[in-house]
């Protein structure tokens, strides 16, 4: 994620320009277009793909609904950039997403150390480190909702084991640590290029002046 926050950009222009210069008719654009989308859209395809079948058992509608409210999330974002009205910062992006991603996948770690659990793999599957079970309101309140949804995305649990508290801390602080880390370093080498790059523009332009 930080690698593409800092190169997306500078590489979808550069393709852009290497097209245009070889293609006078511009279809070297719209092949870019096409891979471009076609691979971003087959990534997408197999993620979805892989989490609504891991929900088939359970909370498959909430799963569904949320793959249906991305799908058009991203629907309108798409038409605002075309049409000029919105324009996204990729760093922004990326860091926020990575962010999400993180806390999905520690819930994915807490997970795989319940299914060890449950194998005998490992131990204390009656140790658990809370239950609120209890508390937990019935299938029509929007709390229960909430909950199944939070449940799909990040396998939050009622009553999750110490060892699963324990996974999901060992892998979120050190990978919440090192991509801050990355992500901080990024903006501070876009925030030292952005000088260099309005000198070279404006040595370009003195040098076509002198040249004119």
């Amino acid at each position: 994620m930080g690698r593409n926050a800092r190169m997306l950009k500078k590489g979808i222009e550069g393709d852009l320009e290497d097209a245009l210069s070889d293609s006078s008719s511009g279809w070297g654009v719209v092949w870019i277009a096409i891979i471009s989308v076609g691979r971003e859209g087959l990534e997408t395809a197999l993620f979805i793909w892989a989490t609504v079948k891991s929900s088939v058992e359970n909370h498959v509608a909430a799963t569904s609904a949320g793959v249906v409210v991305g799908l058009l999330i991203a629907i309108v974002l798409g038409w605002l950039v075309y049409k000029g009205a919105a324009s996204i910062n990729m760093r922004l992006f990326f860091a926020i997403t990575g962010y999400f991603l993180i806390f999905v996948a520690a819930g994915v770690v807490s997970y795989a150390v319940a299914d060890f659990q449950e194998a005998g793999l490992l131990p204390g599957i009656m140790n658990h480190a809370w239950d609120i079970s209890a508390y937990l309101p019935g299938q029509t309140s929007p709390i229960h909702w909430l909950y199944i949804v939070a449940k799909a995305m990040f396998q939050v649990e009622v009553q999750p084991t110490v060892a699963q508290v324990i996974g999901w801390w060992l892998y979120l602080v050190p990978t919440l640590v090192l991509f801050t880390r990355q992500v901080r370093g990024s903006a501070r080498r876009a925030a030292g290029a952005a000088p260099a790059a309005q000198d070279d523009d404006a040595a370009s332009s003195r040098s076509a002046v002198a040249s004119a």
